[in-house]
């Protein structure tokens, strides 16, 4: 399903959703939780916060966490994304681990 919202430039990326009908998860709205990260499938979104939940290869494979995410012009996003992120998070760290160990 696609839905298109209109927003000011600016706004955070949730709220805008949010107020626009269309419901993303979210626990902890500070970036930290992952719940409710979504890839960016087209457009630019600016983090107002570095969140905790992303990981430096996370981001520069365009995932964002909405909670502490600004619109900037038109957006695409793939939603629901959390437990993927949550999964790659797991496997990057055990590889560390093993890289370590």
């Amino acid at each position: 399903m696609v839905k298109s919202v209109q927003s000011r430039d600016g706004a955070n990326l949730y709220t805008v959703a949010d107020h626009s009908g269309v419901h993303l998860p979210a626990s902890c709205k500070q970036g930290a939780c992952s719940a409710c990260v979504c890839k960016v499938v087209e457009g630019n979104v600016k983090h107002t916060v570095d969140p905790a939940c992303l990981t430096p290869r996370l981001k520069a494979e365009g995932y964002v966490a909405v909670c502490v995410a600004n619109v900037s012009g038109d957006v695409s996003l793939q939603t629901h994304m959390g437990a993927k992120v949550r999964q790659a998070r797991a496997e990057e760290a055990d590889r560390m681990r093993h890289k370590h160990g």
